[in-house]
């Protein structure tokens, strides 16, 4: 078994088993997934930090390479997936939110949707935390999987960030 030193006292062998005990069956492919990333162990370490928070939450198998990639390529987007591993696995992949292209509309009506029950201002807070969050991870995933065109993702960005503002000045 190859030996690849992970946070200093951290080897292959160790994230194998910790790996082993979500993927279990599915464990030599997704090793195989990750030493075909650019840099092994940080892809070993951002999907070890995901499972930390999983619960019993269980990844379909046919999203496994595009997690692999997305957290092998962006810490940030690991942290977002960190806070809460299941629900935007749900939204990125199974929902299939990954292939929509989302405009200034689309947001507006979202944010209006999402907002509608808030009754105060933390309640408000947390609500465009979890959205920015949300769509900054169905974005980035856009990109580092290059489902659509650069263009494309300075658009949705940019109609963010003006549903955003426009949201958080009424």
């Amino acid at each position: 078994m190859k030996k690849i030193d992970v946070k200093g006292n951290r080897t292959y062998e160790y994230i194998y088993e910790n790996l082993s005990n979500y993927f279990q069956n599915d464990i030599e492919r997704i090793m195989l997934l990750i030493e075909e990333t650019p840099c092994p162990e940080r892809t070993f370490f951002n999907l070890e930090t995901i499972l930390t928070n999983i619960g019993d939450f269980k990844i379909p198998r046919k999203f496994y390479k595009p997690l692999v990639t997305i957290v092998s390529f962006s810490p940030f987007l690991t942290k977002i997936f960190k806070k809460s591993p299941a629900q935007y696995i749900n939204y990125i992949f199974i929902e299939n939110n990954i292939s929509k292209i989302f405009n200034y509309v689309d947001y507006t009506r979202i944010l209006n949707k999402e907002l509608q029950n808030v009754k105060n201002t933390e309640e408000v807070k947390r609500v465009l935390r979890i959205f920015k969050q949300r769509e900054f991870l169905r974005i980035g995933a856009q990109d580092i999987l290059k489902q659509v065109s650069l263009e494309t993702i300075m658009l949705q960005i940019s109609d963010l960030a003006s549903s955003f503002l426009e949201a958080t000045s009424e």
